[in-house]
């Protein structure tokens, strides 16, 4: 026989079964996750044959970063579903021929054209990198900062004392054949600018336009202009571009933009060409190896030696980040200063300065 028990333990069950039933949390639909991924494809822009990562905020000591290695991968805040990133891993033999030609061309001439321009050294992030001794890398810049931004020579427009444009270093401005060469590239900025468009609204459409909207509301300049006022591309979503190479690296920190997103490219390039570089037997010439690009408010980071292609990517420029250091090594797999190698790791992102929309908000 079952054993007796007595009307107040089985009243006692029966409301303990209900109550743990009554508490229990409520079970999405089985298609809640499909749903969320449409309302966030629709709200963000985001391309549709994506993986989606949610990310909780907050450091965890011991725990290792998860990194990212393949793919188009789009990574929101887990609580509020901020995007935080979309990053696209492109391998060689996946690109089109098209779009490898228009890469090519568009990575090497802003190389070129940035590297014409002064030596950023007054960057907050690099500063105390030199500061401790460590590795920094180095970083070129193009296109408009406020005018009193002296340390890399942004040089104010006579009639508008606000803003100013970033101007040859000494060896360019020496050489006549490097002038009209630089002069020459900046008539292909315009073409250059509209495939930066293409590919950063193809990551986050929403992201890109929010760029544009504050562009278009403080009148500010497009990187790729020659002169303030004029503006080769509807909707201007960068003011300025840098570009970085030679080891690269920085400590964490958040971008003082006035935009929230910046966008950029990275990958291995010929460090006298900037065009760029296939690793494999036919091209034995070294590689850069170790450096990731970290968002460590949510512990994971992006590995940028994990393609021999390209990897597309645009970031909230206003969570923590930095990149770390690398090291450079020649064909025989030998570390070797990064000035000495034939390759380096280029990457260049595009933003809208804070300084200078503060300057432009003054003069309206």
């Amino acid at each position: 026989m079952p054993k007796y028990k007595s009307p107040a333990t089985l009243k006692s069950r029966l409301n303990r079964s209900i109550r743990k039933h009554l508490e229990r949390p409520e079970q999405p639909p089985p298609n809640a996750r499909s749903t969320k991924k449409a309302e966030l494809i629709e709200a963000y822009g985001l391309p549709p044959n994506a993986k989606f990562l949610f990310f909780k905020k907050g450091r965890r000591y011991g725990q290792p970063r998860l990194t990212l290695t393949y793919g188009t991968v789009i990574c929101l805040d887990y609580h509020t579903c901020e995007l935080l990133c979309v990053v696209r891993f492109i391998e060689r033999d996946d690109m089109d021929q098209s779009y490898f030609k228009m890469l090519n061309h568009s990575i090497s001439t802003v190389y070129q054209h940035a590297r014409a321009r002064g030596e950023v050294k007054n960057n907050g992030a690099t500063y105390r990198c030199r500061r401790l001794g460590r590795k920094h890398g180095r970083m070129f810049a193009a296109g408009f900062r406020p005018g009193y931004d002296k340390e890399v020579k942004a040089v104010p427009h006579p009639n508008l004392p606000f803003a100013g444009q970033y101007t040859w270093n000494e060896a360019t401005a020496a050489d006549y054949r490097k002038m009209e060469a630089d002069l020459k590239r900046q008539g292909n900025l315009p073409a250059i600018e509209s495939f930066f468009a293409e590919r950063f609204s193809g990551l986050s459409l929403a992201a890109f336009q929010s760029n544009a909207t504050l562009a278009a509301r403080t009148n500010a300049p497009s990187w790729a202009n020659e002169s303030f006022y004029v503006s080769p591309n509807a909707q201007v979503f960068g003011s300025n571009i840098t570009v970085t190479f030679d080891e690269f690296a920085n400590k964490k920190h958040k971008d003082r933009d006035a935009s929230k997103y910046a966008f950029g490219f990275f990958g291995l390039i010929d460090r006298a060409t900037g065009e760029f570089y296939h690793r494999g037997s036919t091209a034995p010439r070294g590689n850069t190896l170790g450096a990731h690009f970290v968002l460590d408010d949510y512990n994971f980071d992006i590995n940028l030696d994990a393609t021999d292609g390209i990897i597309e990517m645009l970031w909230n420029s206003q969570a923590h980040h930095h990149t770390t250091p690398s090291r450079t090594y020649d064909s025989n797999s030998k570390q070797i200063p990064p000035q000495e190698a034939e390759i380096t790791r280029f990457a260049c992102s595009t933003q809208i300065a804070q300084g200078l929309v503060n300057r432009l908000d003054k003069v309206k």
